[in-house]
């Protein structure tokens, strides 16, 4: 079995590398997020899937609220859309200033 060998000027380019590097084994990894930080922070943009069970509508009804303006849609790709939060709030506003 044959190994490979580098060349002394390898070796040393590898370390004076090594040296520029920023020593990311050294540092802490992150601190875990609990999950009360992240249930506290609301999203900018919701699936319709996620607008559907929030106010408790149908794909279609979710789909007529955007035609007529009382959701905001934003279209990610051509096969890829999501609801604002700012509209979802104002809908769920609404909601519930009638009960």
């Amino acid at each position: 079995m044959r190994t490979l060998r580098q060349s002394p000027q390898a070796d040393q380019d590898f370390s004076t590398l090594r040296a520029l590097e920023p020593e990311a084994h050294m540092k802490p990894p992150p601190k875990p997020v609990s999950a009360k930080q992240r249930t506290d922070r609301t999203p900018m943009l919701y699936k319709i899937t996620s607008v559907m069970e929030l106010l408790e509508i149908s794909h279609a009804t979710v789909y007529r609220m955007v035609a007529s303006g009382q959701l905001d849609l934003v279209k990610l790709s051509a096969r890829s859309s999501r609801i604002t939060s700012a509209s979802v709030a104002r809908i769920l506003a609404q909601k519930g200033s009638k009960d």
